[in-house]
């Protein structure tokens, strides 16, 4: 089921050009989530819907090792 629901992943319309814009203006974007995937697995996700270019980092609470609510991951 999750395979299914991963490959049917879109992003919503205008997300691809707001990021480009963001970029061009100068911005480095990055990812902070909190999921059980590390950040590679989590890049390769991103990847596949189109949006993994757009940041320099991706990084996931399994990576620091604190998840919501802790702080740890935001400080």
């Amino acid at each position: 089921l999750r395979q299914s629901l991963e490959r049917d992943l879109r992003p919503f319309p205008g997300v691809l050009a707001a990021l480009a814009r963001l970029r061009c203006g100068g911005l480095k974007l990055g990812v902070l989530c909190d999921t059980d995937a590390d950040g590679a697995e989590l890049q390769c996700r991103l990847e596949r819907m189109g949006l993994g270019r757009h940041f320099a980092v991706v990084v996931t609470s399994r990576d620091v090792g604190s998840a919501k609510p802790e702080a740890g991951a935001y400080a």
